[in-house]
């Protein structure tokens, strides 16, 4: 294999988004994100609204379960989040859980506002669950006027994630259910 060729499949490999679990590499990429249906709109209708309540649960004690999963969310994960393509590259993921997000850093949890792209680094989970919820939603709006049918708006939506990255090290028997399950939610 020429060197050329295997530079190229170096970098093609590095942009790949892979996780590691229990001793197995998968490509996030292998796992669908979830998608919205597309809106339909006759033409003269009302655009209908959509209300958003607000759900709020108040706990009067924390019972075991809660409290374990605190613990999990509250576990290492050690990640790599892969450069940014394009134009715009940016060296860093903004990142923030309730104002705080954390690495660790020479041994010691240290508060920071962003993550490096393209470092290996140790969070906590409830950081890289952000990281795996970030998704972005590429809107699409189109009218229909089909021969013998009433006319429409359409507005479809596609949702991809804000970034890839490898989840390098994940101690936890429950780590690859819980990610997949992440990445496969909107």
């Amino acid at each position: 294999m020429s060197k050329k060729a295997a530079k190229g499949q170096k970098k093609e490999a590095d942009q790949s988004a892979v996780f590691y679990m229990k001793g197995e590499m998968r490509e996030s990429e292998d796992v669908p994100i979830a998608q919205r249906p597309d809106v339909r709109i006759p033409v003269g209708d009302p655009v209908p609204s959509h209300t958003f309540r607000d759900q709020c649960e108040v706990v009067a004690h924390v019972d075991a379960k809660k409290l374990n999963e605190m613990a999990f969310q509250d576990e290492p994960v050690t990640i790599r989040i892969h450069p940014t393509g394009g134009k715009h590259k940016d060296p860093w993921m903004f990142c923030q859980v309730n104002g705080n997000a954390v690495m660790l850093v020479n041994g010691a949890w240290k508060k920071v506002q962003r993550f490096p792209r393209s470092t290996t680094f140790t969070t906590k989970r409830y950081c890289v669950e952000t990281i795996a919820r970030a998704k972005i939603d590429e809107i699409e709006a189109g009218y229909d006027l089909p021969p013998n049918a009433d006319p429409h708006n359409t507005i479809s939506c596609t949702t991809t994630a804000a970034a890839s990255f490898v989840v390098m090290k994940d101690e936890s028997p429950r780590a690859q259910e819980w990610l997949e399950d992440l990445l496969q939610s909107r």
